[in-house]
């Protein structure tokens, strides 16, 4: 699935936003129609939404039912999912407060969003509602968010969707597993997280806090790449630059994180992974040493007694030195036996490393090669008839 979000004109064809005049623009979604139908055609699902955040403020609800009722009538048939639209949350005074020079700052505002804010969420609730009710093709229905959450509990929203934003580990191992046990369920989706060369990142951040969502409950994970998410059109284009430096969009599809996520879904694939469940690390594994460094964590899901996969992050040890990590799992009866592979989340390659038997109610766990992230998948051996 790739992430669409349309923003005032395409190219030379005009806008989408005319049609809150009530005109339709041909020129326009002929374009529109050309970039679905070749996504459908690579095999993607695009995830569709207009506009972004403040800039909703101005339309009134008439004037996106009227976009909306033409976007689902034209592009519903096609292989997609409803975005509505971009950071739909958007905390325009928590905003301002971070935008005045600190000297300047008065105290934070108790209420993060602006009166047009609070009209905005409201409308786009609606329109959540009337987009659901009017769409015959039952499109998964889901919206983008700024930071807080709001949308999870209304009955359009078929999944969740997180934004960690752009911090260096992302949201925490708690932020992810809070909203996959939820109540009222419904599959957590990371939309946006470190996306690679923001601020620097590199393939390592945002391969770290990938296998954090996924191993923590979510069942997917935005990838992106600075130069890409804004398709930079050469060299001397220097927007967004403030995020840092952008690669012309066709070098930004090339950066080393977007193969890592080839590797993490080859890695799930190893396994019947839609039965795994998250299990906390101190529950599964006994650790020496136990650590969480710098919002580093080890992770574990697993399907009852039967597969266990472990994130490894990084290790906390001085470089140079050995890492020093003894690992046990917790898992199955005395006398039965476990496959162990590592898997390298790097490389996408996967090492045997034999058999181990349960010892009192825990399997040992070969040592890691280095301190790098790796995998290790345990999968339990059915006895011989």
């Amino acid at each position: 699935m790739v992430h669409w979000t349309f923003l005032g004109k395409l190219d030379d064809a005009g806008s989408y936003e005319d049609l809150f005049e009530g005109k339709v623009n041909p020129a326009y979604w002929r374009h529109v129609d050309r970039y679905v139908t070749y996504a459908n055609g690579a095999g993607i699902i695009p995830v569709i939404g207009f506009g972004f955040h403040t800039s909703l403020n101005q339309p009134t609800l008439e004037q996106l039912q009227d976009l909306w009722s033409y976007a689902v009538a034209r592009l519903g048939a096609y292989s997609v999912a409803w975005l509505i639209c971009g950071e739909y949350n958007y905390e325009s005074n928590t905003v301002a407060w971070f935008s005045t020079p600190e000297h300047e700052r008065g105290p934070r505002p108790k209420d993060p969003f602006s009166e047009e804010d609070k009209q905005r969420i409201a409308k786009l609730f609606k329109l959540g509602r009337f987009i659901k009710d009017n769409d015959p093709y039952r499109r998964a229905t889901t919206i983008h968010p700024y930071e807080k959450h709001h949308a999870w509990d209304e009955a359009w929203c078929d999944f969740i969707m997180m934004q960690a934003g752009h911090q260096k580990h992302g949201h925490p191992v708690e932020g992810y597993l809070a909203a996959y046990r939820r109540q009222n369920r419904k599959p957590v989706l990371e939309g946006e997280c470190t996306y690679e060369g923001i601020f620097g990142f590199s393939d390592e951040v945002v391969r770290h806090n990938a296998y954090k969502a996924i191993q923590s409950g979510a069942c997917g994970f935005t990838y992106g790449s600075h130069g890409l998410w804004y398709p930079t059109q050469d060299e001397r284009d220097d927007k967004f630059s403030e995020w840092g430096r952008p690669l012309p969009w066709w070098e930004a599809l090339r950066r080393p994180g977007g193969a890592h996520m080839g590797f993490l879904r080859k890695c799930y694939e190893m396994v019947e992974w839609w039965k795994l469940e998250p299990v906390r690390a101190e529950e599964a594994l006994d650790l020496d040493p136990f650590y969480e460094s710098d919002g580093q964590r080890v992770t574990v899901k697993a399907d009852g007694d039967r597969v266990a996969v472990i994130h490894f992050p990084d290790g906390p040890f001085p470089s140079g030195q050995p890492i020093g990590l003894r690992a046990w799992l917790r898992m199955g009866a005395d006398g039965e036996q476990y496959h162990i592979a590592r898997f390298d989340p790097r490389t996408g390659t996967a090492d045997s490393l034999g058999v181990m038997k349960v010892s009192s109610g825990l399997i040992a766990l070969p040592p890691l090669p280095d301190q790098r992230d790796w995998v290790m998948i345990v999968q339990k051996q059915e006895a011989a008839a």
